[in-house]
């Protein structure tokens, strides 16, 4: 559950020919895993639902192409990989006047929420750095 790799391995893991999994390659999985489910969680108890009432998920930018939306366990059914959202988002409105205006209040209507100074963030990013236990 912590990630450490037992002590009669020497640190690390064969995975296959030269391939090895490090002690700090499990490190910095179990940060991205603790940050993406801190941030999940905090984003949806500013938005006051939970996981059972999200509609769907858009998955963008590079973690949206290459993530297998099967793997987003709980919501794998309701979640969708675009891509490069920004890219075409933007190319979308400047051929269309009335995109720009619709684009102009989806940004009014933006709510900020900053991750580094909540303190839900902070908890929920620690205790989501553990794996399940087997």
């Amino acid at each position: 559950p912590k990630g450490r790799i037992r002590p009669d391995r020497g640190g690390e893991l064969l995975l296959s020919g030269d391939v090895r999994l490090t002690q700090r390659d499990i490190r910095q999985l179990q940060l991205a895993k603790g940050a993406i489910r801190g941030g999940i969680d905090t984003l949806l108890d500013a938005a006051g639902i939970g996981y059972g009432q999200l509609d769907g998920v858009i998955l963008c930018g590079g973690f949206g192409s290459w993530m297998d939306p099967a793997s987003a366990e709980r919501l794998a059914r309701r979640t969708a990989a675009i891509g490069n959202a920004a890219g075409t988002g933007a190319g979308r409105i400047l051929q269309s006047a009335s995109l720009v205006e619709e684009a102009g209040r989806i940004a009014a209507a933006a709510q900020v929420v900053e991750l580094s100074s909540s303190k839900l963030f902070q908890k929920r990013y620690i205790e989501a750095m553990n794996f399940p236990p087997l």
